[in-house]
């Protein structure tokens, strides 16, 4: 549990350096969240101005909103400025958890520093007042992913009309302006240095600050790394996750005999999809819903579940079901594709501008139409046919070729993860020569290794600035769903 000196810490503890400039119109005020069973941490949020495009810095302003928390360490290193995924996720409400965490507590080693991204949260421009852009497709025929494609890019392109004429170009939300806001935040709060921390997107965005503000930054520790040209994922990665599952649910003798060729099967599904789609009723409002299952519904639930800790403990015995002619578990979760909906324009924009380089866009398209990967690429999708409609432009190919960093910087990844996986880093590693990768036997793309009382360990010791060195860590092995039904033999 954190310590109980947390709240008067607080008033003495945060204030703005008196480095901090005003050019940033930086306004603070007390703040108070719950973290892990119940803990008050009090601090302050704030709100600065920064350009609408950094390339024009007399032009537009966005006010931005972040949180800090002080440290409950008497001698704190540089904050520690938490990079919220997503993207589109809130950095002021996810930095609570990792603040006050129960194994690793950020606030042990430095203040927290929670910050809102451009259009997200309480940071302008507030995406979630405007109207909601939605489509009902019909549940009772069956779409391509071209179809499917089609309908996104049009309820996107209305999307982005609407907030353009608000003020709001979606051109300038990209991963570029994104790292300038987090550098100005640095110097809006007279900070000479900061931490990074953040997995996923919020990897991404840390490798682009510190591509472009290095100097500002003293380490980082980066998790679930999506690499500058990896925000589009290879289909044969996506395949060679699911032949890793088969391999798991072989060594597991409680689901191996009744799931002995777990690719096999997923394969004979999908080729009876394609012949005959499967007809589920749903249960809506009082009303049966008939809902057809296609090809591309079975992958995306597939291309989905992967790389989830949590979701593929549950597959096996799911997928044996369907094999036994039980398709009902579908049946909520293709309704659901049905319904396209714009989640967020920040997300959209920021991850059409990153984009991918010519080189892996030829090799995605290539990957995707070869039968051997099974689930095609339906793990990008509706990346990126609706990224023309969005008019977020593009970020260039500087930026996904990276550039070499001197910054220390610890990187995570996880063997069963298929989002992100260990390669992602081997890829980008040249860039860092200050750069360890750690290796989490049976990790996700969930933060699971902070189970790992060798994890935190090392990861208190990389954010108390001491050297560590690459590790592969194990971690237990993932205990499968009893399989109940009798696979039917063809």
């Amino acid at each position: 549990m954190i310590a109980p000196n947390l709240t008067l810490l607080a008033a003495a503890a945060l204030s703005a350096s008196p480095q901090a400039s005003n050019s940033f119109g930086l306004e603070l005020e007390p703040y108070t969240a719950f973290g892990p069973g119940g803990v008050e941490l009090v601090g302050e949020r704030g709100h600065f101005d920064v350009p609408l495009d950094h390339g024009d810095p007399d032009g537009p302003t966005l006010e931005l909103a972040f949180v800090r928390f002080p440290s409950t360490n008497p001698d704190p290193g540089p904050p520690i400025v938490f990079l919220a995924g997503g993207p589109g996720a809130s950095g002021i409400d996810y930095c609570v958890g990792p603040a006050a965490g129960r194994t690793l507590r950020l606030l042990d080693h430095g203040d927290v520093i929670g910050l809102d991204q451009r259009g997200t949260g309480q940071s302008e421009p507030d995406f979630d007042a405007g109207p909601q852009f939605v489509v009902e497709l019909d549940p009772g025929r069956v779409y391509t992913r071209d179809e499917i494609g089609v309908a996104y890019a049009e309820l996107v392109g209305r999307a982005a009309d609407h907030w353009r004429e608000a003020g709001f170009d979606l051109a300038h939300f990209n991963t570029t302006q994104n790292a300038a806001d987090v550098d100005a935040l640095r110097r809006a709060l007279g900070l000479e240095q900061i931490v990074l921390y953040g997995s996923s997107y919020g990897s991404h965005l840390g490798l682009e600050v510190l591509r472009r503000h290095p100097d500002g930054v003293a380490r980082a520790l980066l998790g679930k790394v999506e690499g500058p040209d990896q925000t589009y994922k290879l289909p044969s990665t996506t395949q060679r996750f699911l032949e890793q599952l088969g391999e798991l649910v072989r060594a597991d003798p409680g689901v191996a005999e009744q799931m002995p060729d777990l690719v096999g099967t997923v394969a004979k599904l999908l080729t009876q999809l394609e012949e005959e789609p499967a007809l589920v009723e749903v249960e809506r409002n009082g009303e049966a819903l008939r809902v057809l299952v296609s090809a591309l519904d079975l992958r995306t639930m597939i291309a989905e579940s992967l790389g989830l800790a949590f979701s593929i403990v549950e597959l096996p015995a799911q997928i044996a079901a369907l094999a036994a002619g039980d398709w009902s578990s579908m049946g909520d979760y293709t309704l659901s594709n049905r319904r396209l909906e714009v989640w967020s324009p920040m997300a959209i924009a920021m991850d059409c501008a990153s984009g991918a380089s010519k080189r892996r866009a030829a090799q995605i398209r290539r990957e995707r139409r070869d039968p051997a990967n099974l689930l095609s690429d339906a793990v990008n999708g509706p990346y990126p046919d609706l990224c023309e409609s969005c008019g977020a432009g593009d970020v260039g190919d500087d930026f996904r070729k990276g550039a070499r960093c001197e910054v220390p910087v610890l990187f995570v990844s996880g063997t069963i993860d298929a989002r992100t996986p260990p390669a992602n880093v081997e890829e980008i590693l040249e860039h860092f020569p200050a750069a360890v990768h750690v290796i989490c036997q049976n990790a996700g793309h969930e933060p699971i290794e902070i189970l790992s009382r060798e994890y935190v360990d090392l990861a208190r010791a990389f954010l108390d600035g001491e050297a560590v060195e690459s590790v592969t860590l194990e971690l237990p092995q993932p205990r499968f769903k009893p399989i109940e039904v009798v696979r039917e033999e063809p």
